[in-house]
């Protein structure tokens, strides 16, 4: 019997209602949630497209011209700049909600339940335009491509890290090699604007900033930095708002925890570099691998589940590895989570999809509880026993997501080079 698919009035009234809610939060901490926006528009007034050097600086290029773009249309009242900041945001919510509607109505309930969780402050930070770019590509990757591996090279055009996710999604197929294309035509076009326009010292900047800045209170690697603070009866620990726009944390130990920090991104990337070997390159050269033909559906099949996997696991490890970890971070996952949940079950991957579902889903609401629920007690001079356990909780949470994604990401990608005997070259190569 034919499966029918869902109405769709039942996603437009869960968007509604769980938006009304956020947005009735919104007005009870709108000082809070509104800071970085103002802080966007002040520091673009004033300032030449051609000439960025000292502003956003941890910005890359893009994305300052994009804010310039909202500041333009809405003149010099910082309160009509906010408006029309959340109502775009607002709006690709809506827009991202609507594409995966027509994808799979499960993952467009998971993203409308994900983004509840975080809460109204995906409206008010900028990284819902890579999250959103990042669901785009994840999308076409079998219809179209090079679309996809565009999307992918503006993501990280506006956030950086989203150029790891092209690793495993480039190959020597057809499509994998027209996913590369994209991103590296889009790629260059956008790094040539930026560099004529801007020179190497701006455009390089975002990276300088993440390599130059402290330990965030909310990264995991502050996890125990933060408990010490907590509980140690003198004032060895100290939090206090850096140059860097962030709360950091200064004490014994610190510096060390820098260093794992560092530590643990080195690590990431050699993922990448791991699951990029298994996935596109079919794990070419290790023992029981062999390459695909050109035309095979159950490998095709498999490639896209590992593929999810994948995705899912460098943007969690792109968060957890890092020594900052900001609330929005968190929907940086909301594209790649709903889609295996969407296609995970239908992989194979029911039990595993879930469970990392439900892990996600957790730290997304324990995030919230500490920004902007909690946030004042926990970088007060007197630490809030509350809080600070919860954010331990959230941590401890994204770790177990990082290592099962990981686990899981890599058993997939392995099983995709994995071949006893030749397939017949029947049909076309999907992925």
């Amino acid at each position: 019997m034919p499966r029918v698919r869902p109405n769709g009035w039942w996603a437009v009234v869960a968007w509604i209602v769980s938006r009304s809610l956020m947005a009735c939060l919104f007005i009870n901490l709108g000082s809070y949630l509104r800071s970085d926006v103002i802080y966007y528009f002040t520091s673009v007034q004033g300032a030449s497209p051609m000439h960025l050097a000292g502003v956003l600086s941890e910005y890359p290029v893009p994305i300052v011209w994009l804010i310039q773009l909202l500041a333009a249309i809405s003149g010099p009242s910082a309160d009509v700049f906010v408006f029309v900041f959340a109502a775009t945001m607002g709006g690709l919510d809506a827009a991202c909600c609507r594409w995966l509607w027509r994808h799979s109505p499960r993952a467009c309930s998971l993203w409308i339940a994900f983004t509840f969780l975080i809460g109204p402050l995906i409206w008010f930070r900028i990284d819902l335009v890579p999250a959103a770019l990042v669901l785009a590509a994840l999308t076409m990757t079998t219809r179209r491509p090079a679309w996809s591996g565009a999307a992918v090279a503006l993501g990280a055009a506006t956030k950086l890290w989203p150029a790891l996710l092209i690793v495993p999604l480039a190959g020597t197929r057809r499509s994998a090699r027209r996913r590369a294309g994209g991103f590296l035509l889009v790629g260059a076009l956008i790094g040539t604007a930026v560099v004529v326009s801007q020179g190497l010292a701006r455009s390089a900047s975002p990276l300088t900033w993440q390599a130059t800045r402290g330990l965030q209170i909310e990264s995991v690697w502050a996890t125990l930095p933060m408990v010490q603070r907590l509980v140690s009866p003198d004032d060895s620990w100290s939090v206090a708002v850096s140059s860097f726009h962030a709360y950091e944390i200064s004490g014994p130990g610190v510096a060390g925890w820098l260093q794992v920090s560092s530590a643990a991104t080195a690590a990431l990337l050699a993922l990448t570099a791991l699951l990029g070997w298994l996935i596109a390159l079919d794990g070419m050269g290790l023992p029981g691998h062999r390459r695909a033909l050109p035309a095979d559906p159950d490998r095709d099949a498999q490639r896209h589940e590992a593929m999810l996997w994948a995705l899912l696991a460098i943007i969690v490890g792109v968060i957890v590895a890092n020594k900052a970890f900001s609330p929005q971070y968190m929907m940086w996952l909301a594209g790649p989570l709903a889609m295996l949940w969407a296609e995970g079950t239908r992989a194979g991957s029911r039990r595993p999809a879930r469970r990392v579902t439900i892990m996600a889903l957790a730290a997304a609401g324990l995030t919230q509880l500490v920004f902007p629920l909690n946030y004042t007690a926990l970088v007060g001079d007197h630490p809030g026993g509350f809080v600070t356990t919860v954010l331990v909780a959230r941590n401890l949470v994204m770790v177990g997501l990082a290592l099962h994604c990981t686990r899981h990401a890599l058993r997939a990608a392995w099983r995709v080079g994995l071949r006893s005997d030749p397939a017949p070259d029947s049909g076309r190569e999907l992925v």
